[in-house]
């Protein structure tokens, strides 16, 4: 029989840290120039989410609990890949004649080209200075000053989380499949393109509703679906876990309002988590596994998630 000392051993060698991050990415508690509250708060804001990913999801002694969540997830991901979601085209009504699909947009997110200027495959019928540019101008600014990359890197170096590949070569399967990615050289959790891609709806959000800009419904829900899609595509890639994703959406609604202009701050809230909550494939994906009774252990963090959006 083994001892208990000895199998915490064991398991402590199944997942180890990831380990150092690359040159350049270095973690950092400096507040977004977007931050309306005291600096030092941010900090603060970081330091809190930290606790609540490491109760809620990844445990910083807990290896029986990070296996489990880890299995977990790449269970569902064999099932996102298996569907091969990258080859579709993104869900919008109003989308382009000429509209990539998933895959085009993933490879070229992940070299960090165009980035906001995509969304205008997604809409064919918003104003076309508007589509060319003026959301691709607030998408970028909500990505640099609203969030920073020093606090995604703050929580990548502290969770330290194996990408699902290097997980999936320890644990299984065996035939788990990826695609190549350069972004992607750092620990998984947070998704840094999840948490990018909402925050950079915040900023398009924000600006559209302050200067009360004309537009129509179906051009609101392209634009949700896009900004959520930029995370998702990670996950459809196989470089990122569902869980990387709640992660990722948990920080994005404790930051949200503490980033805006107070006169549209709920709103803004709210076109957020429609979006994430009614368009993200990730979300249905998991939501789903939770009703199914097969994925309890996202439900700690999935029932903190709804908290945060009422909040």
């Amino acid at each position: 029989m083994v001892s208990t000392t000895k199998r915490t051993e064991i398991e402590k060698a199944v997942l180890p840290p990831y380990g150092a991050l690359p040159e350049g990415h270095t973690p950092s508690k400096d507040a977004p120039s977007d931050w309306r509250d005291k600096p030092q708060d941010f900090g603060k804001l970081l330091d809190g989410n930290l606790r609540d990913f490491r109760r809620l999801l990844w445990p910083k002694d807990d290896m029986g609990r990070k296996i489990e969540l880890t299995k977990v997830d790449l269970a569902l991901l064999l099932q996102i890949r298996a569907d091969r979601l990258l080859d579709e085209l993104p869900d919008s009504s109003v989308r382009s004649w000429k509209c990539n699909t998933h895959r085009k947009f993933f490879e070229l997110e992940d070299k960090g080209q165009q980035l906001g200027e995509l969304h205008r495959q997604y809409d064919r019928t918003a104003d076309q200075v508007l589509v060319l540019d003026g959301i691709p101008k607030f998408f970028i600014e909500g990505i640099f000053h609203k969030m920073t990359a020093g606090a995604i890197f703050f929580f990548k170096q502290e969770l330290q989380r194996l990408r699902p590949y290097q997980a999936a070569h320890i644990l299984g399967p065996t035939a788990f499949s990826y695609e190549a990615a350069t972004a992607a050289g750092h620990p998984s959790m947070i998704s840094g393109h999840c948490i990018q891609g909402v925050m950079g709806g915040v900023g398009i959000f924000e600006r559209l509703l302050l200067d009360k800009i004309p537009f129509s419904e179906d051009s609101w829900t392209a634009l949700q679906q896009f900004i959520v899609d930029f995370g998702d595509r990670r996950v459809m890639a196989g470089v990122h876990y569902p869980s990387d994703n709640i992660s990722s959406w948990l920080l994005a609604l404790d930051l949200c309002k503490r980033v805006c202009h107070p006169s549209v701050a709920v709103e803004v809230k709210q076109h957020l988590w429609t979006a994430i909550s009614t368009r993200s494939i990730v979300y249905k994906r998991i939501e789903a596994a939770i009703d199914n009774s097969k994925s309890h252990v996202y439900k700690p963090a999935w029932d903190e998630l709804q908290k945060r959006a009422a909040s």
